[in-house]
């Protein structure tokens, strides 16, 4: 990658050399700064933040994926069990309340 660097480098330097012989010094700085800049970007690098952030994110991503492997785990482990295991127990029925009896009415209520 570093040779890639300064071949390309060196190609940009060729074609502003007789430019650069009659610049003052900051002029000469500018141009070196930009030959060496448009030479990283013609690499596709990425900066120092951009690679942290994604690092960070790579981080973040695998805590994820082992989460959500365990409870993958977790859930084929509990399909696997069997149906009876998993069914509550039955309760038993509750006891209805009689109904309620009108017969307790006496013979002189109904006169």
């Amino acid at each position: 990658m570093i040779d890639q660097f300064i071949k390309q480098l060196g190609s940009g330097l060729e074609q502003t050399a007789d430019i650069l012989g009659k610049l003052p010094k900051e002029e000469i700085q500018a141009q070196l700064h930009q030959v060496a800049k448009n030479t990283l970007t013609k690499m596709d690098l990425v900066t120092r933040d951009e690679f942290e952030l994604q690092a960070a994110m790579l981080v973040k991503y695998r805590e994820r994926l082992g989460l959500l492997e365990a409870r993958i785990e977790e859930l084929e482990q509990a399909a696997a069990e069997p149906v009876a295991k998993k069914a509550p127990a039955k309760k038993a029925p509750a006891k209805k309340a009689a109904p309620k009896d009108d017969t307790s009415k006496t013979a002189s209520d109904e006169k």
